[in-house]
């Protein structure tokens, strides 16, 4: 898939994250925590695609998508879904 629709994704889900108010996030105001997440992510996704061959890259993938699956992380399940859906739209590069 291509930047702008992973951007999009992004932006869909931090609409649906709420803050400790129950308030919508803004497009503007991301919470630190998932700024945080993402960018630990997108290192770990930078480290999958150096792998030589395809085989080791799909297996890197699939390990970096348990990681952040939701249901693994029940403890912040917000953060790990917008992580979840950024590695998703990520898909097509590896």
């Amino acid at each position: 898939k291509s930047l702008k629709e992973s951007d999009d994704l992004l932006r869909k889900a931090r609409l649906l994250l709420k803050d400790s108010e129950g308030r919508s996030e803004g497009l503007c105001e991301k919470p630190k925590e998932v700024s945080e997440a993402e960018a630990v992510a997108r290192r770990q996704l930078q480290h999958v695609k150096q792998n030589p061959s395809r085989e080791a890259r799909e297996k890197g993938f699939k390990d970096l998508l348990r990681v952040w699956h939701p249901d693994k992380n029940p403890e912040n399940p917000e953060v790990a879904t917008v992580v979840f859906q950024m590695l998703q739209a990520e898909r097509g590069g590896i």
